[in-house]
């Protein structure tokens, strides 16, 4: 318990996340999931991914929450999409090398897809 009255969550508080998607090529992109809960990405698109790689749904609590992805160095018009499952709206846009916050004032069913232009 690292000497708190209190341990820390899994993962410190990280990879929330747990894809339950299987490996897809989609438009020359190849996306493999990890156990870490991250996913590679490798390849060049031969057209445009606009209907986006569902990564996959999650419940979160209301809370404080952060997103990122695509490394420094990847195209500025790819990004991850935090979206409210139930009503559609976007919470987090993140491009290469950010880190997106946003935060949940309920409980929410959320859905993660990418964009690759």
């Amino acid at each position: 318990m690292h000497g708190y009255s209190n341990p820390w969550p899994a993962g410190g508080g990280k990879n929330l996340f747990l894809t339950n998607m299987e490996a897809v090529t989609v438009s020359g992109v190849t996306f493999t999931p990890q156990n870490d809960g991250t996913i590679i990405i490798q390849g060049t698109p031969t057209a445009n991914i606009t209907a986006g790689v569902v990564f996959g749904t999650i419940e979160l609590p209301a809370g404080d929450y952060q997103v990122n992805g695509f490394e420094t160095g990847g195209s500025g018009s790819n990004r991850m999409v935090v979206q409210d499952y139930t009503n559609k709206s976007t919470l987090a846009l993140q491009y290469a090398g950010e880190t997106k916050t946003f935060t949940l004032n309920d409980t929410v069913q959320v859905r993660i897809y990418t964009i690759i232009l």
